[in-house]
């Protein structure tokens, strides 16, 4: 049997097991970000299978919390732990977490975050909703109106036109921020 490295996939995570010495270790990731490290056993399917029980375990545990699909404060402090966040998007989150009701438009989020196009907004909160989405474990499908992927982090609601779709954080996220002085 090689000692290379092998990957296989389970759910949003990929698993990376690799021989050293006479055992098998297993790590688990989210895109770049390592989810759990060193799961061992006697073959890689071992090591494969104990990683799959762990991530299964958390996934569960993690829900317990979660509200209409809404993760929970601990969720969203987690993830957000291993994200790096670029300053503007931090601005958004701030202004948007600081607004009456949590509520602002797409243009007054872009706004905040030094941008002019109400589309900063989806583009900006989709790829963060994708990528804590992805570590909480949720299959989240991106829709017609791109807001998908951005549902992690907030409510929006139809307007006439989208400049004017408003957004509203999920009030586990705005805990969640203030917890990590991203608030």
């Amino acid at each position: 049997m090689s000692s290379g490295v092998i990957e296989v996939p389970h759910g949003t995570y990929r698993i990376r097991t690799m021989k050293i010495g006479t055992s098998w270790r297993a790590s688990s990731f989210v895109a770049d970000h390592l989810v759990f490290k060193d799961t061992s056993g006697p073959t890689s399917e071992a090591a494969i299978e104990a990683m799959k029980a762990r991530l299964d375990e958390r996934d569960q545990k993690q829900r317990q919390g979660w509200v209409d699909g809404v993760p929970s404060v601990d969720s969203f402090v987690e993830a957000l732990q291993k994200m790096e966040i670029a300053e503007p998007l931090k601005a958004m989150l701030r202004a948007h977490a600081a607004a009456a009701d949590h509520r602002m438009t797409s243009i007054e989020i872009a706004k905040a975050g030094g941008y002019k196009a109400y589309t900063v907004t989806a583009t900006q909160y989709g790829k963060l909703g994708r990528l804590i989405g992805d570590y909480l474990g949720m299959p989240v499908s991106a829709d017609d109106e791109g807001t998908g992927h951005a549902s992690v982090l907030a409510v929006a609601e139809p307007a006439s036109k989208k400049a004017d779709i408003v957004w509203q954080l999920h009030p586990t996220l705005v805990e969640a921020l203030q917890k990590l002085d991203l608030a």
